[in-house]
């Protein structure tokens, strides 16, 4: 009597099917993992950013000077006193690091972009992933009337329906 080694065709429809059912199950998981880390990945940008910001704001106005690091922009910042404003230098410089070192969770390219420079007004609504930079005088930074300047960082870290979900933070600076 001889006897075979292989599969009849009925094993071999169950193990598919069941490798169906699995993956039926599985892909909208998996999906909404990588979705909320995709979302994840843009808060912790945001928020790397932001305290970056407050840092080298904190650091300027106690009269020490910015080196930036960037590769194809200057990343001097100079902080001695009688300077004037500094929001405009350090949050300008601060998108040029992340054009050069952070990436966008959704697509991978640089995390921002002069497209959403705000150059003395509220930087724009920035595109899913992407964050923003920006500056604008607000006499909310100096009381009494004088008006400040105030450093803005806005990103769109999107949600599950893949929806825009904008986050914004205002750091004030002072005149040195």
């Amino acid at each position: 009597m001889t006897r075979n080694n292989g599969f009849t065709l009925i094993e071999l429809i169950v193990v598919v099917a069941i490798l169906a059912i699995l993956a039926a199950i599985g892909i909208p998981y998996y999906k909404e993992y990588s979705v909320k880390a995709k979302i994840n990945a843009s808060l912790a940008n945001h928020q790397n950013y932001f305290n970056l910001l407050n840092t080298r704001a904190t650091t300027c106005q106690s009269g020490i000077n910015l080196n930036i690091p960037t590769k194809n922009y200057p990343g001097n910042v100079n902080c001695r006193p009688g300077r004037g404003y500094i929001g405009d230098s350090i949050a300008y410089k601060t998108l040029k690091e992340a054009e050069e070192k952070a990436k966008n969770p959704y697509n991978n390219l640089p995390a921002s972009s002069n497209t959403y420079w705000g150059n003395g007004r509220d930087p724009a609504n920035p595109a899913l992933g992407y964050t923003a930079f920006g500056y604008k005088y607000s006499s909310a930074c100096r009381p009494g009337g004088i008006s400040g300047q105030m450093m803005v960082i806005v990103t769109n870290v999107g949600n599950v329906n893949g929806s825009s979900n904008i986050i914004r933070n205002e750091i004030c600076t002072e005149r040195i």
